[in-house]
């Protein structure tokens, strides 16, 4: 091509003259004409070819026609003219086939001299352009190349140029050209294939459809077939025949030893086998080049060959095409690698992928257990040889033991859909529920469907379920599911059915953000019952309306007593979760959760039972207090706890007894254990007499019996005793309390009213305490010399002696005769007291006052009465110090007839208060 561009431009006008001189001009003339002439179109050429005998000068004008020419002529030009010197030339191959065939090759070349070698190079080189024509190009394309130069290299050259460009369907045409192209080629046919596979990149489909790959039509592998083979064969006519001389080895040899053709390399030695040569390019393309796709079409293209050493490779290569080219992400995967790894290993790479559950189930069923059942890896025993439902949960184990977030569904879609035998469905659909640690919501979903192959209803107790999975409730599943191998069919059915109802549960308290694994819920204790209540809490706090729904959703999974079916919660689950509410201190949650629950057809919680919780829960927090103060904690959470309980005695006790800490803590007191530390409201609680909290509180404060309130505390002390026993009790504490404060009026009002409660009372038992009080009282005031008011002294000594004991008589009386003389009668004006106890005492009748106001006129029974008291006054007087008061006195009942008597009838009008005559 470069010597045609090298070539002076044809001048049109000259080129007509050259034309019309080649037409008539003799031989010579013509040479000449067609020589200058050129380049020439390939008519012209072709004319002017014609009008010249001499058939070699022909040949050469030809190939030099040719050479000129260049791109301007089309393949179809150069075929055209090529042809002309072609059958001109014919007969020489005869001649060289025939010096071949009697071995007289070298003899035949000497006898020619140079001209005999001249005339073969120009034919063989004919033949070689023509061969070149036959690789496809279009008829009027023009040529690429310079075919004159492209036909002085060998034919292995042009055939390792195409296999190195991909040029599988030029190579086939090249083999087509003509049989001596294809036994010149046959010899380095693996190293071409080699070329056109790894270097080419041709795909072993097309090489396929060209018959250019080697194979056998039969299991024999030194058996090759295909256009190699077919184009090797011997020639069977003489157009086929003509040009085997070309490439026959003597003619190379001696081309080769004249220099005129470069010597070319011995063919490599074939392979063993076919699948030897197959394996080895394989490998080079899967191994060293990473082209698995090739690796495995050329493969899968020996095996349609009939190749049955290529079968497990093709198995493996299809199965590496999956983790290499579908796989989104994951380790490289090779061969080596392959054949290293484990099933797990190989069954993560496709488990971790982001396509569809479903999709990943498929390409599992379709692709990885396939190759698990024949590839080659490194630990083939789980599944090689296992039945097709053995094998699948094997594998849906398998998937379980990655933790992957979605093996569980796609360990449940395993079981569903691949696994034909239905006890082990079942059985492996139970190992999964109760072994499986995920809460979400799809692995619920997952779990759902699992315990949805369940054919019987869930049995009234839980024992089938519990004996089956309660001793190992951390176990892995493929441990679990060899402890079910030893259950019978239908306790696996049962328990199946009760796990469903498990799962159930599960999903609906997800619905409430509560999220625990399936068998959290089997044979729930109550420590984790008060943590399901508790977490229930949580997740519907804020709003009484949801806690409310909660428990209605709660309600189907709850035991109760009249129904025999089977279910996860304890009947006490309301309660509990009343219980947490308090623990929490929900109380508005609380009372409106109690309200429901009292209400509720299936969940009823007694009031009582509501309230008994409040009210332990709001004891427990008032003993933790400190001190009574009712705004410093807990006492807030008691009172609020008990505002929010339903109605009962007990509660609103303990709804007094709080209003009774915030009295008290208006007036602080010490503990009664340690004086340097607050009063409790445990201690308070645990007083058996409140009243003497009373007693210390007017003791710490004194002016503390002058408050408006004092009387309302002190009664709330002395709840629940009876009022009127409560108040003498009071009245003679507050009595004692003004007496220290110096205020005796006020005292000596608190005693008479002390005196005058105690008198209503009965003299029994019950009733003691209250005289007992009131008569110290009155006696200890009586007794003060600090009462300036003598009369009202004696007046309350009189109180005192008639409501003091028996045994206490003595002491009354003697500080009666210590009173001075006329201390209960007020002084006449201008004279002094003229009457003393002990005149009265001495005389049957008292003497008239001469005072302006005049007592009563004894009566005889008065008169009686005062002798029985002056009877009564010398017994008292005479008996010793030691004796006994009852031995002098007589029973307590006449004793106090005698003292009530004398007070109210004698002693009355002695002291001018006549019970008839009293004005005041």
């Amino acid at each position: 091509m470069s010597d045609a561009a090298a070539s002076p431009p044809r001048d049109p006008a000259r080129g007509t003259d050259h034309d019309a001189l080649a037409m008539d001009a003799p031989p010579e003339d013509a040479r000449r004409a067609l020589l200058s002439a050129l380049p020439a179109p390939a008519a012209q050429v072709a004319v002017s070819l014609e009008a010249i005998d001499d058939p070699w000068w022909v040949a050469a004008a030809c190939v030099a026609a040719v050479h000129a020419a260049g791109r301007t002529w089309t393949a179809a030009d150069v075929a055209h003219v090529l042809s002309i010197a072609a059958a001109r030339t014919a007969p020489i191959d005869a001649e060289i086939q025939d010096a071949l065939d009697r071995d007289t090759l070298d003899a035949y070349l000497d006898a020619g001299g140079a001209a005999r070698w001249a005339q073969l190079l120009l034919r063989r080189k004919l033949w070689l352009m023509q061969w070149l024509l036959r690789i496809p190009l279009a008829s009027d394309a023009p040529l690429d190349g310079d075919i004159v130069a492209l036909a002085e290299q060998p034919l292995l050259t042009h055939a390792q140029t195409l296999c190195l460009a991909g040029r599988a369907v030029e190579l086939r045409a090249l083999l087509g050209a003509h049989v001596a192209v294809g036994r010149a080629l046959f010899p380095y046919r693996f190293v071409l294939l080699h070329a056109l596979i790894t270097a080419g990149g041709v795909p072993a489909d097309e090489l396929l459809r060209l018959r250019l790959l080697p194979g056998t039509k039969m299991p024999v592998e030194d058996s090759e077939s295909g256009a190699w083979i077919e184009l090797a064969a011997k020639a069977t006519t003489p157009a086929a025949a003509a040009a085997l001389w070309v490439e026959h080895p003597a003619v190379v040899a001696r081309l080769v030893a004249q220099g005129y053709v470069a010597p070319l390399g011995a063919p490599p030695t074939p392979p063993s086998a076919l699948s030897a040569w197959y394996l080895d390019v394989i490998n080079e393309l899967e191994a060293e080049l990473g082209l698995v796709d090739p690796a495995c079409a050329l493969a899968e293209a020996g095996v349609r060959l009939s190749l049955v050493p290529l079968r497990a490779v093709a198995h493996e290569l299809r199965f590496l095409r999956l983790l290499s080219y579908t796989l989104s992400y994951g380790a490289q995967w090779s061969r080596a690698t392959l054949h290293d790894a484990d099933a797990r290993t190989i069954v993560q790479s496709v488990v971790a992928q982001p396509q569809s559950v479903g999709e990943v189930v498929t390409m599992l069923q379709e692709h990885v257990m396939p190759f698990l059942q024949k590839g080659t890896y490194a630990d083939p025993g789980a599944f090689r040889g296992a039945s097709a439902s053995d094998a699948a949960a094997e594998l849906a184990l398998l998937v379980l033991a990655l933790r992957n977030e979605r093996s569980l569904a796609i360990a449940a879609q395993i079981v569903l859909t691949w696994i034909e035998d239905p006890v082990v469905r079942r059985r492996l659909a139970l190992a999964m529920l109760t072994t499986c640690d995920e809460t979400d919501d799809a692995a619920y979903v997952a779990l759902h469907s699992l315990a949805s192959l369940s054919t019987t209803a869930p049995p009234a107790r839980a024992e089938p379920l519990v004996a089956i999975i309660g001793h190992a409730a951390d176990a892995s599943p493929r441990a679990r599911l060899a402890q079910l191998s030893v259950a019978s069919d239908d306790a696996i059915d049962a328990a199946l059915g009760q796990v469903g109802v498990c799962v159930d549960l599960g999903r609906m308290l997800l619905r409430h953000t509560l999220a625990h694994p399936v068998r959290f819920y089997v044979g729930l204790d109550e420590a984790r019952t008060k943590t399901v209540c508790a977490t229930l809490w949580r997740a519907a706090r804020g709003s009484d309306a949801a806690l409310v729904a909660l428990v209605d959703d709660v309600a189907p999974f709850v035991a109760r007593r009249h129904v025999a079916a089977w279910r996860p919660l304890p009947v006490e689950t309301p309660t509990w979760l009343l219980a947490q509410l308090l623990a929490h201190r929900a109380f508005g949650a609380f009372g409106a959760l109690a309200a429901h629950l009292a209400q509720h057809a299936t969940l009823a919680v007694a009031s009582n039972d509501a309230a008994q919780l409040a009210l332990d829960a709001a004891r427990a927090w008032i003993a933790q207090a400190t001190s009574c103060d009712p705004l410093q904690a807990p006492l807030p959470d008691a009172a609020e706890c008990l505002a929010h309980a339903p109605p009962m005695p007990a509660v609103e006790a303990e709804q007094r007894f709080l209003a009774l800490m915030g009295q008290i803590a208006r007036y602080p007191v010490p503990s009664l254990r340690d004086a340097d530390a607050p009063l409790t409201p445990d201690e308070v609680r645990a007083l058996p007499d409140r009243l003497v909290l009373l007693a210390r509180i007017l003791a710490l404060h004194p002016s503390a019996y002058r408050a408006p309130q004092i009387r309302t505390l002190a009664r709330a002390l002395a709840a629940p005793a009876p009022t009127a026993l409560a108040e003498v009790r009071i009245d003679a504490m507050l009595a004692d309390a003004a007496a220290a404060a110096g205020d005796y009026t006020a005292a000596r009002d608190l005693c008479e009213r002390a005196a005058r409660g105690a008198q209503a009372l009965p003299h029994d038992a019950e009733h003691e305490v209250a005289h007992a009080a009131a008569w110290r009282a009155c006696f200890q005031l009586a007794k003060a010399p600090e009462v300036p008011d003598a009369r009202a002294r004696a007046r309350l000594l009189g109180q005192a002696l008639a409501l003091a004991p028996p045994t206490e008589l003595p002491r009354v009386l003697a500080a009666w005769r210590a009173a001075p003389p006329h201390a209960g009668v007020p002084p006449a004006p201008g004279r002094a007291p003229s009457r003393t106890l002990a005149r009265f005492l001495g005389s049957g009748t008292p003497r008239r006052s001469d005072s302006p106001r005049q007592a009563a006129p004894a009566t005889p029974e008065d008169a009686a009465t005062t002798q029985r008291t002056r009877a009564l006054f010398d017994r008292l007087q005479s008996a010793s110090p030691g004796a006994r008061p009852s031995a002098l006195l007589g029973s307590t009942a006449s004793l106090r007839e005698v003292v009530n008597t004398s007070l109210t009838r004698g002693m009355g009008w002695w002291m001018g208060e006549n019970t008839h005559s009293e004005a005041r």
